[in-house]
């Protein structure tokens, strides 16, 4: 099997090598100027190589970051400034008549403190150079003979925390909603369980009983009855027995109209008034055969 083997690969190469010679190789597609091309670019890739290797790397000098930003800094006050300049915009516009008018807090101040002086200046202290303490007005007694404070010293003279403290204390505490809904429903529930009787049943329960027995008795009322054939009605009871008393006194009619008659038929007129008597007494008599039957049905149109 190896020699086999052998044998056939040697054949193999022989046939491939065989074609090879047969098949014409094509002429190169060489421009003329690609030697040019070649030449000028030889040796690319190893000077690239060599430059980038013996060039020595330039080391970035990092900026000072404080200084960076002490020159942001420095940049953004300056615009916030040139922001913050009035700007030649036309004034507001003021009325004229109330230029030389004073305000009534100043007025005030005026009268409580003394012209010039104001509560917390180094003027009104008592201990500084200036702070001379002004002399009391001399206070007029009333007709009633009471002193009135003014507004000014009893409003300086409230104690407006502790107010606030009584009121708060006295205030009602608010409730969340959703704590109150839930007691009313426990409460609603505690006296639903007080008041349930045990062993007894609930009223809505028994009117629900009489309500499903009328139902379920309308419900029977309504159903088709099976003995009453298909589209026939029961006649009434009442209306039954009116009809067969009509028919009872037609027929006592005829038949004393034909009692009435002459025994002899000797004209042509009696023989054919004496048949259409015992007709329709013979109809009425099948007529009150059927509404002398318990039921009567009627066909309906």
């Amino acid at each position: 099997s190896s020699g086999i083997n052998a044998e056939w690969n040697k054949y193999n190469e022989g046939v491939t090598r065989a074609l090879k010679a047969e098949v014409a190789q094509p002429a190169p597609r060489v421009r003329p100027e690609a030697a040019e091309i070649a030449n000028q670019h030889k040796g690319f890739i190893k000077n690239l190589i060599v430059d980038v290797s013996n060039k020595p790397k330039q080391v970035r000098k990092s900026a000072s970051v404080d200084q960076l930003n002490y020159n942001r800094m420095k940049k953004k006050e300056k615009e916030g400034q040139k922001k913050m300049q009035p700007s030649d915009s036309k004034p507001l516009w003021k009325n004229s008549k109330y230029e030389r008018t004073e305000s009534r807090l100043k007025q005030w101040m005026d009268a409580t403190y003394g012209a010039g002086s104001r509560p917390g200046t180094p003027a009104s202290r008592p201990g500084s150079a200036g702070g001379k303490k002004p002399a009391p007005a001399a206070q007029t007694k009333p007709a009633g003979g009471a002193l009135k404070k003014s507004a000014s010293d009893s409003c300086l003279k409230r104690n407006f925390v502790a107010e606030n403290a009584k009121k708060a204390r006295a205030a009602p505490i608010r409730v969340d909603p959703m704590k109150l809904h839930d007691r009313k429903v426990a409460k609603k529930k505690e006296n639903v369980r007080k008041s349930y009787q045990r062993g007894t049943v609930p009223d809505y329960l028994k009117e629900r009983v009489s309500q499903w027995k009328e139902e379920e008795t309308e419900r029977i009322a309504n159903l088709p009855d099976p003995t009453v054939p298909d589209g026939h009605v029961v006649m009434d009871p009442k209306e039954k027995d009116e009809t067969l008393a009509v028919l009872t006194k037609s027929r006592e009619k005829l038949l004393l109209q034909l009692q009435n008659m002459p025994l002899r038929n000797d004209t042509l007129r009696r023989h054919n008034t004496r048949n259409q008597l015992e007709s329709k007494i013979g109809e009425i008599d099948d007529a009150i055969k059927i509404f002398s039957r318990p039921r009567v049905f009627i066909k309906q149109e």
